[in-house]
């Protein structure tokens, strides 16, 4: 929704300012709505050096989140502004009332995959025992997913 690309970039800026130093990033994706009929949205995964502990990150994010304007936590599929998740937190297994790492629905997604191969193809899923190629190689969303230009790019 909006300015998608200042979105994105906002948000990265106030992840470097309060979670830790991004320190990769992929190239950034224009995907099809996932779960619901929707507008297309960007997508980009980045890696984050970061001291804080799992659920310090979170709420940082959900900090982050609220800062650039999001106020759609209805539990339904929806347009947002952003939206930001922790797919792993180094390879540590986590399951709390809210938080679960590593992300329990990433390897379904296509355009969490993607991007995520692009910066650690290798990466090992401390649950399914697949690398994230593999992953993707045996991912069955179908989802359109289209590589754009975006200034957020330049973190690769």
């Amino acid at each position: 929704m909006g300015d998608r690309d200042n979105s994105l970039k906002s948000a990265i800026e106030q992840i470097g300012l309060s979670i830790g130093t991004v320190t990769n990033g992929s190239l950034v994706y224009e995907t099809e709505a996932w779960g619901y009929d929707g507008s297309p949205y960007l997508n980009q995964v980045l890696e984050v050096k970061t001291d804080l502990e799992p659920h310090e990150v979170l709420e940082r994010i959900l900090e982050i989140e609220d800062k650039l304007g999001r106020d759609d936590r209805n539990g339904r599929y929806e347009d947002r502004i952003i939206d930001i998740d922790l797919l792993f937190y180094d390879l540590i297994k986590l399951v709390a009332r809210d938080l679960v790492v590593p992300h329990p629905h990433l390897h379904e997604r296509k355009f969490v995959l993607q991007p995520l191969a692009d910066i650690a193809p290798t990466l090992v899923h401390p649950i399914i025992g697949l690398t994230v190629n593999q992953l993707l190689s045996e991912c069955m969303d179908n989802g359109q997913i289209t590589p754009i230009s975006c200034d957020t790019n330049t973190l690769r």
